[in-house]
């Protein structure tokens, strides 16, 4: 009889240790993304970082001006009025299955000093930029650049865009030949 009590308390530390240790890799790992809008000497624009200690993989992005969704970022930059040309303006469309490691921040979308970037200082926060993005083990969460007083992103990861951010502008140019 004390064997089997014996067995069944080691049957059930095991069980409850098991548990334990799996909400513990679960949570440790775990990604934190920051979009925020930054301006120095060098320019201005929005910046992705992931300050957690595990790896992001991008489920979604969008952007919105004015509440009305853009396709990519030049609709954007159009809507936050910049005009083009944008001389070495720098972007990038962060797509599913796109991976950020923590570190340090990157630019999503940046124009050096100019008076490009002194009017995206003056209408950034016409922008709402939001991202869904998972941990290794599929738990997702939401951030974006527009939050509440708690500092909490408004919205959550079931507001998933129709497109993808970026794709839809891409065309591709056929040319005939010269003979």
């Amino acid at each position: 009889m004390a064997a089997a009590i014996i067995a069944a308390a080691g049957l059930v530390y095991a069980v409850l240790g098991g548990y334990w240790d799996r909400v513990y890799m679960r949570l440790s790992p775990r990604p934190v993304i920051q979009i925020s809008f930054r301006y120095d000497k060098d320019g201005s624009g929005y910046e992705l970082m992931n300050s957690g200690i595990g790896p992001a993989i991008v489920k979604w992005f969008k952007a919105e001006v004015n509440g009305q969704l853009q396709p990519d970022w030049k609709s954007a930059a159009k809507a936050l009025g910049l005009s083009f040309p944008i001389e070495n303006v720098h972007f990038i469309n962060p797509v599913p299955g796109a991976v950020y490691l923590p570190g340090k921040p990157g630019h999503i979308f940046w124009i050096p000093q100019s008076p490009a970037s002194d009017v995206l200082k003056e209408n950034w926060k016409l922008a709402k930029l939001e991202i869904c993005y998972c941990s290794i083990y599929d738990q997702c969460w939401y951030a974006s650049n527009v939050v509440d007083e708690r500092g909490v992103g408004l919205g959550s990861c079931d507001d998933a865009p129709a497109s993808f951010f970026g794709h839809t502008a891409l065309t591709i140019e056929t040319r005939e030949p010269k003979s």
